[in-house]
C-alpha cells in the first residue's frame, strides 16, 4: 500500500510540473498559426511520429496508444511515457527568409492494466493541442482622393491549447484467433489565445495610430471513440484494422476585446485612448468532427508495417460571440494520408542490447486545412527513428526525427521546413499488482 500511495504522489507531482510548462511555453513561431485556434499539434507519441504518425492499427503491450483509446486493452505494464521536443526551422517567402528553434513539452501518458485477462485497460495523459506564435509585419496604402496613403500592419499572437484526457479500453469479444476491442477518450481543451493587430502611419500624414487586441480563453469537454479488430494470420502474423472519430464539439469561450488610438508616428506605441473595451464577453469555439482509419501488420515481433488515413471536417469551424455574430477563417477540409513501419531482430534477446533496438521510419502526406486565396497549404513530411531498450525491462528511450515542408513561395505564400526532433521516455513496469507473499 506505500508504495502505491508513493507511485500516486509521484504521479500528481509529475502532472502538477508538466501542467506549468504546457501552459506557460510556446511551441510555434509559423505565420500560419494566425488561424483558427493556431498551428495544431501532434498528439501521439514519439514512437507515432517516428513511423510517420500511423496509429490506428499500433497495438502494443509496452507502448500507449492515446490516439486509439481502443488500444489500452492490450496493456500488459503500467506504463508512463514523456517527451520533448525541438523544432528547428527556416520560413521564407520569394524575397526573404529566417531561421527559427523551439523547445518544449510533447506529452506525458500513463497507462494501467485494470485486467490483463479481460482485456480491459486505462489511460490519462496530457499533450498541446494547438500554439500561436506568429509576428508578421505587412506594408499597404490606403486609397484617398489623390493619393494612396502608406500604412504599416502589425501582427502579433501568442498563446495555445492543451488537452488532459483519460480514457478506457475494453476487449470485448476474444477467441484463439480474433479479437475486437473499443475504446473512449473524455478530454478536456483549455488555454489562452491572444492576438494583437497594430495599424501605423507615418507621422506625416498626422494620423492616430490603431491597435486592437483580443484575448480568448477557451475551454470545454471533447470525446474520442475508438475500436480495433485483430486477426491471427497463420502462426506468426496478425493484423490489425482499427478506425477513431472525435466528434464534432462545442468549447466556451470567454473573449476581452480592447480597440486603442496610439500616438502619432509611424514607430508610436504609445496609448493615447481607449476607444472601445469589452470585458469577459462569453461565447464559443466549435472545433471539427474527425474520422481516422488505419491498418497493421505485425510479422513475429520483428516487423511492423502501418498506414493510417484520415479526414477532418474543418470547415465546420467557427467561433462565435454576441458582439460579432459567428465567424471563422476559411478553412477547407483536411485529409492526410501516412505509412510506416518498423523493425526489431529480437524483442526478447535480452542479453543482446543490438538486437532489441527498434528501427522506425515513415512518411506523411497532409492537404492542411489552411487555403489562402484559392492556394491551398499542404505539408508533407519524412521521419525516423530508434527505439533503444533500457536494460534487460521493456522500458525504452525514443529518439525521433521529422522533416516537414509545408506551403511554398509560390502565390505570395509562406514555406516552412522543419526538422524536429523528439526526446521521449517509456517506462514499463508492474505497479499495482497485489502479490501472495512481501
Amino acid at each position: 500500500m506505500y508504495k502505491i500511495a508513493k507511485g500516486l504522489i509521484s504521479v500528481c507531482l509529475i502532472l502538477f510540473c508538466v501542467l506549468q510548462t504546457a501552459i506557460s511555453q510556446n511551441l510555434t513561431l509559423s505565420p500560419y498559426s494566425i488561424f483558427g485556434a493556431g498551428e495544431l499539434q501532434f498528439m501521439g507519441n514519439a514512437s507515432n511520429l517516428a513511423k510517420g504518425r500511423v496509429s490506428q492499427g499500433i497495438r502494443k503491450p509496452y507502448e500507449i496508444n492515446s490516439l486509439n483509446p481502443a488500444s489500452y486493452s492490450a496493456l500488459k505494464n503500467t506504463i508512463i511515457e514523456a517527451g520533448f521536443a525541438q523544432n528547428n526551422g527556416t520560413i521564407k517567402s520569394a524575397s526573404s527568409s529566417a531561421d527559427f528553434t523551439t523547445v518544449g513539452f510533447s506529452y506525458i501518458n500513463f497507462g494501467i492494466p485494470i485486467s490483463e485477462k479481460k482485456g480491459w485497460g486505462f489511460s490519462f495523459g496530457l499533450m498541446p493541442y494547438s500554439s500561436v506564435g506568429y509576428n508578421v509585419v505587412s506594408v499597404d496604402s490606403i486609397q484617398q482622393d489623390t493619393f494612396n496613403m502608406a500604412k504599416t500592419n502589425n501582427f502579433f499572437g501568442k498563446g495555445g491549447l492543451t488537452k488532459f484526457y483519460i480514457g478506457m479500453g475494453y476487449k470485448i469479444y476474444k477467441d484463439s484467433v480474433r479479437s475486437l476491442s473499443l475504446g473512449a477518450n473524455v478530454g478536456y481543451i483549455f488555454g489562452n489565445l491572444n492576438a494583437t493587430t497594430q495599424v501605423l502611419f507615418p507621422i506625416n500624414y498626422l494620423k492616430f495610430n490603431v491597435e486592437e487586441s483580443t484575448n480568448r480563453y477557451t475551454g470545454g469537454l471533447v470525446f474520442d471513440y475508438g475500436l480495433q479488430f485483430e486477426q491471427k494470420i497463420g502462426k506468426k502474423t496478425s493484423a490489425v484494422v482499427g478506425a477513431s472519430m472525435n466528434a464534432r464539439t462545442e468549447l466556451s469561450s470567454t473573449r476581452q476585446y480592447v480597440l486603442r488610438s496610439l500616438a502619432i508616428g509611424g514607430g508610436s506605441r504609445s496609448v493615447r485612448d481607449t476607444v472601445l473595451s469589452t470585458d469577459n464577453e462569453s461565447g464559443s469555439m466549435t472545433l471539427p468532427m474527425g474520422l481516422k482509419a488505419g491498418l497493421s501488420v505485425n510479422y513475429n515481433d520483428k516487423i511492423v508495417v502501418a498506414a493510417d488515413a484520415e479526414y477532418t471536417e474543418w470547415s465546420a469551424y467557427k467561433t462565435t460571440f454576441p458582439s460579432s455574430g459567428a465567424s471563422g477563417d476559411a478553412f477547407r477540409n483536411s485529409m492526410a494520408f501516412a505509412l510506416g513501419g518498423s523493425y526489431t531482430q529480437d524483442i526478447n534477446d535480452y542479453n543482446n542490447f543490438l538486437k532489441r533496438v527498434e528501427y522506425r521510419a515513415g512518411f506523411r502526406y497532409e492537404q492542411s486545412n489552411i487555403i489562402i486565396n484559392n492556394n491551398g497549404v499542404d505539408m508533407m513530411g519524412i521521419s525516423a527513428g530508434l527505439g533503444l531498450p533500457m536494460g534487460k525491462s521493456r522500458s525504452k528511450v525514443n529518439v525521433s526525427f521529422e522533416y516537414l515542408k509545408r506551403g511554398n513561395t509560390a502565390n505570395n505564400l509562406i514555406q516552412e521546413d522543419y526538422i524536429r526532433f523528439i526526446l521521449g521516455i517509456t517506462f514499463a513496469d508492474r505497479w499495482f499488482v497485489r502479490y501472495r507473499y512481501d
